[in-house]
């Protein structure tokens, strides 16, 4: 195992500062004057880039690979259809259900933060392991931030009032209140909780290159397991299926037979326990909350959701079909309303099978470059493996909608080939 670095004292303020510029980036939340933390945080890494163009340009070999080129493209054949969208429809027409539309300058913001971001990182930092520490470190201020929200009510309601409830109805402050609903800032549901999911994914790279202990890494995954609870199951079932991976990366096969028997037992227990108490509180409490997706008729809901039914228009022939409305969610101008949360549905409803291809495309594009240029196996599985979880999670929700996912696992790849190209070089940065 390596050597643990700690800060310095004259690197105290600088990892403050990082700490504080990653937060921003994950975390938006209004400022005022049209202003969010997220596009302040991205003129700063704008700016960052251009002062320190030579690290950024120089050890980033992705950004000059025809790959990259290509993905930049079918992003912006996606902006075409979008524009496209927006000649052919009249969206005045009357709506049961309020629409989200895609807009045109939503690629512009794509391009800016997850490839602006990405860059950054890698100007920033000069080693993988120090850009997880700071980005962990961000993370744990929200898992502060949970905890804090949930014991106090008071710090509970503010948080969504200030940094959340201009992205969601009024009706969601009923819900905070009772405490039935957590939040932390600019943080709630399953975006949130996939969010913070991010850090113990991080923390699985230290872990199985040895960059942090056995002990240490449960350690700091526990409590962010714990915020992620209070948050959204999403988050924790993609946790749990993070360690699971740690498992079998790190051949801990002792453990895994352990905790699968624990867990058949577990099973065993609960469903005993069920059948005598059928309306017992832990089966209401699993229902609603650990297996809901399991329960026959939302079940039912979430597959009609994700084909589409009654919903999509499938004539193969029609410009719906082929290049979408640009609604996301609502009444849509062909008849029915679009409610399903799945990201490849809205998707589909926004810019058409073309559209889906292109923007999907893209990302799988530069992902699957980097995983084909990553030599260490172990890091190469890991990284296929965030490529796995990241296009499986978005059946759920429209996870690669939002910046910080593509972005943090563009990042993470870029790190790992930028690390293995320069191997025992220095590389200039914090």
């Amino acid at each position: 195992m390596r050597n643990v670095r700690y800060i310095n004292i004259s690197d105290f303020f600088p990892c403050i500062i990082d700490i504080i510029v990653i937060f921003c980036l994950l975390f938006e939340f209004r400022l005022g004057y049209g202003l969010t933390t997220s596009r302040v945080a991205v003129l700063f890494a704008i700016g960052y880039i251009i002062v320190h163009r030579d690290e950024a340009f120089f050890y980033n070999k992705i950004g000059k690979s025809r790959a990259f080129y290509i993905s930049l493209c079918m992003i912006g054949i996606v902006s075409c259809v979008i524009f496209f969208n927006y000649t052919m429809y009249d969206y005045n027409y009357p709506q049961e259900v309020e629409v989200v539309l895609m807009y045109p300058h939503y690629m512009v913001y794509v391009v800016l933060y997850v490839f602006v971001t990405a860059n950054y990182y890698l100007a920033r930092f000069n080693t993988f392991e120090k850009f997880i520490k700071v980005y962990v470190s961000a993370i744990y201020i929200q898992v502060l931030a949970i905890f804090v929200g949930t014991i106090n009510t008071n710090v509970r309601i503010w948080l969504y009032v200030h940094t959340i409830s201009n992205h969601n109805s009024d009706g969601m402050l009923e819900a905070v209140k009772l405490g039935s609903r957590i939040c932390g800032i600019g943080l709630m549901a399953a975006g949130g909780s996939v969010m913070l999911a991010t850090a113990c994914l991080a923390l699985l790279y230290l872990v199985i290159n040895d960059c942090i202990s056995q002990r240490l890494f449960f350690l700091i995954y526990t409590p962010v397991v714990i915020a992620t609870m209070l948050i959204g199951r999403t988050g924790f079932y993609v946790e749990i299926i993070i360690l699971f991976m740690y498992f079998l990366i790190s051949r801990k096969w002792g453990i895994i037979i352990k905790i699968g028997m624990v867990g058949i037992v577990g099973v065993a227990v609960l469903y005993l326990f069920t059948i005598k108490s059928g309306t017992s509180w832990l089966l209401q409490y699993y229902k609603k909350w650990i297996g809901e997706i399991f329960v026959a008729d939302n079940l039912k809901e979430t597959i009609r959701g994700v084909l589409g039914k009654n919903v999509v228009d499938k004539n193969t022939y029609s410009a719906n079909f082929l290049f979408g409305s640009n609604i996301m969610r609502g009444s849509m101008p062909t008849g029915g309303v679009m409610l399903a949360d799945s990201g490849y549905l809205r998707m589909f409803n926004s810019v058409g099978i073309l559209g889906c291809v292109f923007y999907y495309g893209a990302f799988l594009n530069i992902y699957l470059y980097i995983a084909n240029k990553i030599r260490n196996k172990k890091n190469q599985i890991f990284y296929l493996f965030c490529i796995v979880l990241a296009y499986v999670l978005e059946f759920k929700e429209p996870f690669m909608l939002k910046y910080f996912f593509p972005a943090i696992i563009l990042g993470i790849g870029m790190f790992m080939y930028r690390e293995e190209q320069f191997s025992g070089r220095e590389i200039r940065g914090v």
